[in-house]
């Protein structure tokens, strides 16, 4: 990652120098890829090698660089010792034309990071991947794109063609093979107690089956050898309060399997509480 620096904005002594990700894009790349233009607008054809220099910053680098006015139209410029071994000028402004949404390139589970994307005609390293967006069947697309580029560049090498789809497979694979296992223990868990539960009423009526039949022989009706004599309603209304207690005591501790969804998901909890009330 690169420093980055503001025109107009003053450097703090000892305060951390922000950082960001260098890109370079096409005008049609932020549509090809589903990144949506919060302010601005995308590269355009006439950003070319001899036009004024612009760059497009992601909406987390944004915030960064200009917490208090219109990104549109400040200039913003690398900077650092690393500049000079890569071949970059360090004083060299570039206009910021629009700011787009955030991607979460590490994982689904990572923090956005800062990303300043740079027009690929005016780029300093033109290199990078093609992203192809299709209203088709996304199987037959590959063959096709990689056909073209034998056309127009044999000799360069073509890796990791992938849908979207897969690269999101392929990112949360872990954390789901992790969330699975956890739930299949669970589920364990549930069949365990349940099979507790109504091996603790077995034997709970077994002990009393010589009051059981006095009771009946006195009273010949079902509620006289129900209700307070195996109080289940009771059973179970205790053990889900402390289920709810010790769910979130621990709530913390599967955080880091979870994305989107709160440890003390209030749904999740109430299905939960549903499901333990019918078993018990």
């Amino acid at each position: 990652m690169l420093e980055m620096k503001a025109e107009g904005r003053a450097v703090v002594p000892g305060a951390p120098v922000p950082r960001s990700e260098y890109r370079a894009a096409s005008p049609e790349y932020f549509h090809a890829a589903g990144i949506p233009v919060l302010r601005g607008h995308p590269f355009t054809a006439s950003d070319g090698a001899k036009a004024p220099k612009v760059v497009i910053l992601n909406k987390t680098l944004a915030d960064q660089l200009f917490p208090d006015r219109d990104p549109i139209g400040q200039r913003v410029a690398w900077t650092g010792d690393v500049l000079r071994f890569i071949g970059m000028s360090e004083n060299e402004w570039r206009t910021v034309v629009g700011v787009v949404g955030d991607t979460r390139d590490g994982g689904l589970d990572a923090a956005p990071l800062p990303v300043t994307f740079e027009p690929f005609a005016q780029s300093d390293f033109p290199t990078g991947a093609f992203a192809i967006r299709s209203r088709g069947d996304v199987a037959n697309v590959a063959p096709a794109a990689t056909k073209i580029i034998r056309e127009l560049a044999p000799t360069q090498p073509i890796e990791h063609v992938m849908t979207v789809t897969q690269i999101r497979e392929e990112s949360v694979g872990p954390r789901r093979l992790n969330a699975t296992l956890v739930g299949a223990f669970g589920l364990l868990a549930l069949v365990v107690a349940a099979i507790g539960i109504a091996a603790v009423l077995a034997f709970s009526v077994s002990a009393r089956t010589n009051e059981i039949g006095i009771r009946m022989s006195l009273a010949p009706t079902r509620g006289a050898c129900s209700g307070w004599l195996f109080p289940r309603e009771a059973l179970v209304a205790i053990g889900l309060v402390i289920g709810v207690i010790g769910s979130l005591m621990t709530a913390r501790m599967i955080q880091g399997l979870l994305f989107g969804v709160p440890g003390h998901d209030p749904v999740t909890l109430v299905a939960v509480l549903g499901v333990m009330t019918i078993v018990g």
